[in-house]
């Protein structure tokens, strides 16, 4: 169980845990309807601030249920003192795969988006056509479209990124033709191609890291956990760290 959480020992129903406000998906998980000391759960919600969000945080994109692929990393995660796991999408394709997902995670304080795969098995459980776990229900209420907390954007697709509205722009009404607020770091996933980029263009991650400048806006894709890649963000020194998994067999992990 996700620390703080109260649920009746007969099992949790979606219709307990959360409102359907949006089936167009923006913002289709609306609140957890729980006691007061689930709603002061120590994981991290759409409106956190950047000292919830740690120092030391995870970025997962695309697991698509490898979970041998997620615990290897969570095992990397450990040694690294990671405080935040972000999900950016696609934890798993499939119902049946919800549950050993997560699982893996039920021990981190965990935050971020859903993708595509989450979000339709999210509302075929919130009409009652599939089962979940409970632990699943609670990690799944706690994803959104899209979250930002401070100058720090998570999302799933950011296929808009940088396109800024030169009026706007001009005036100092930096708002992005999405009508989100623009982010100055924004890590998304979707596309299972590891890559950075700045308002100059793209970025050399090679080596393994970036450090993060503060005049400068990025976007940053952390690569597929499926494919054995993922990132740690130092906030403190400003570094991300660019990992692998390596399979058992030799080599790394492939899609």
């Amino acid at each position: 169980m996700y620390p703080h959480s109260h649920l009746d020992q007969s099992g949790a129903k979606w219709s307990d845990l959360v409102t359907i406000i949006d089936w167009q998906g923006n913002r289709f998980l609306d609140k957890l309807e729980m006691t007061a000391n689930a709603s002061q759960s120590q994981h991290i919600h759409a409106g956190a601030t950047l000292n919830e969000l740690g120092t030391v945080v995870a970025l997962f994109a695309d697991v698509h249920a490898e979970v041998r692929t997620l615990e290897r990393a969570l095992e990397q995660c450990r040694s690294a003192n990671v405080e935040t796991i972000a999900l950016l999408g696609d934890l798993f394709d499939r119902a049946e795969e919800a549950d050993r997902c997560a699982e893996a995670l039920a021990d981190w304080n965990v935050t971020g988006v859903y993708g595509n795969h989450e979000r339709e098995i999210a509302l075929a459980a919130a009409a009652g056509e599939i089962p979940l776990g409970e632990e699943t229900i609670l990690m799944l209420s706690r994803l959104r479209e899209r979250i930002d907390v401070g100058d720090i954007c998570l999302v799933h697709e950011e296929e808009r990124w940088g396109r800024i509205d030169p009026i706007a722009k001009m005036f100092q009404r930096h708002v992005e033709p999405n009508g989100h607020h623009e982010a100055r770091i924004t890590f998304a996933g979707h596309t299972h191609f590891r890559s950075a980029r700045d308002e100059r263009g793209h970025i050399d991650i090679t080596r393994g890291s970036l450090t993060l400048e503060d005049h400068r806006r990025y976007l940053i894709n952390p690569g597929a956990l499926a494919a054995g890649q993922f990132a740690i963000w130092n906030r403190e020194t400003r570094v991300i760290e660019f990992r692998e998994i390596e399979d058992i067999r030799g080599g790394f992990v492939r899609p």
